[in-house]
């Protein structure tokens, strides 16, 4: 190879690097005593699924996702409906959203409730959660109705990982916390 063929090749590949954002999400449901069944993803424009979303998550199993995006930020949100568990007649649902961001901090952001939207998940959704709830690095949510503690964190840069572990609080958690 020439070293012509050569600089192209490094400037292909640096400029590779820095145009694709990935992003791994890991949901780990070790911890909970709910199973998160019918997971819907929505993903920005222009991001691609590299591996797919579970459609379940059982009681003391971990799910991943990975993507991708080029150029563009790499940004969505995940939802799963928590068991059987409803508010009146909308689902309980544990909703995951992030945002990798070409320069900046990478966001996150983890909620439990229930969506009255009838467009949610989409995209004006996803803005609205991260604008609201947005989290850089690591942060801990107590969700003290639903008896659930969610840790999380993610890494800034291009290649990010978003980890989202689910606690489930029994009687006795509850009486000595």
């Amino acid at each position: 190879m020439s070293i012509q063929e050569s600089l192209i090749l490094s400037a292909a590949k640096f400029t590779k690097n820095i145009l694709v954002n990935r992003i791994t999400i890991n949901i780990n449901n070790t911890q909970s005593r709910n199973t998160l069944h019918h997971g819907r993803c929505v993903l920005g424009i222009g991001n691609k699924l590299i591996t797919p979303l579970p459609v379940m998550i059982n009681r003391r199993e971990t799910g991943s996702i990975k993507l991708k995006s080029t150029i563009k930020k790499a940004y969505g949100i995940i939802t799963y409906e928590i068991d059987d568990k409803c508010e009146g007649s909308l689902p309980l649902l544990l909703i995951v959203g992030w945002k990798i961001s070409i320069i900046g901090k990478n966001k996150w952001f983890v909620f439990i409730g229930c969506e009255t939207d009838s467009d949610f998940p989409d995209e004006r959704s996803t803005k609205k959660y991260l604008k609201e709830n947005g989290s850089t690095g690591s942060n801990t949510f107590d969700f003290e109705a639903h008896s659930t503690t969610i840790n999380g964190s993610i890494n800034d840069g291009n290649n990010a990982q978003l980890n989202i572990c689910v606690h489930s609080w029994g009687l006795l958690d509850r009486l000595f916390s």
